[in-house]
């Protein structure tokens, strides 16, 4: 459900998301039901996404939204031997039916060409879907804002994972050494609902 970006070694660089939310379930705890019950989208009341704790990394902070929980940050547990450079940071919605997941790649994983590329050469040559992913379908085209100073790109699709539907909507931004891929999941239904919750990160965001 959720783009993996891609490089020669092997680890998969969002092997971690993949693993978090393609399922719309598992690591990221999202409630999901099975494939072909009805279930509405949540009533998300207004203001219910507004900035909320703060989440403090090591080079940046941000507020999750209101009630939203964090989980510690940690290293992925799939992804091949460089996977244990990588920072994972999962926030979770109160119904654990959405999730974001922060995570912070070092440079010293991609090749020096690719990071010097533009962002939007770097995102078309790394991104792809998760192996097992159908019928996707681009909802939001690639779009350019700047969050904390920075050029970062957003994208969303949906798309089958293993015969459940998902959504995602993504960013991606480089910073000091670093790439960071801000990833949403949830269920297609939830998608209006849930969505803005990754706007309330980008718009938040300060770099330490």
């Amino acid at each position: 459900m959720i783009p993996r970006l891609r490089r020669p070694a092997p680890l998969l660089v969002l092997a971690a998301a993949a693993a978090a939310l393609a399922s719309c379930g598992g690591e990221a705890g999202v409630n999901t039901p099975a494939p072909g019950s009805s279930t509405p989208a949540p009533s998300v009341a207004p203001g219910a996404l507004q900035p909320g704790s703060l989440l403090t990394g090591d080079t940046f902070t941000v507020r999750v939204p209101l009630d939203w929980s964090v989980k510690p940050t940690s290293t992925p547990t799939s992804g091949g031997p460089q996977s244990t450079t990588v920072r994972q940071t999962e926030v979770d919605s109160p119904g654990r039916d959405a999730a974001i997941v922060i995570l912070e790649y070092p440079y010293s994983i991609f090749p020096a060409a690719t990071l010097n590329d533009t962002l939007d050469n770097f995102v078309a040559r790394v991104v792809q879907l998760p192996t097992g992913s159908a019928s996707p379908q681009a909802v939001q085209p690639r779009t350019h804002i700047t969050v904390a100073g920075e050029d970062a790109v957003v994208l969303a699709f949906q798309d089958v994972y293993k015969g459940t539907p998902g959504y995602s909507r993504f960013a991606v931004m480089r910073h000091t050494n670093v790439v960071y891929v801000l990833t949403l999941g949830t269920k297609p239904t939830f998608a209006a609902s849930y969505s803005p919750a990754l706007d309330t990160l980008l718009h938040t965001w300060a770099w330490k």
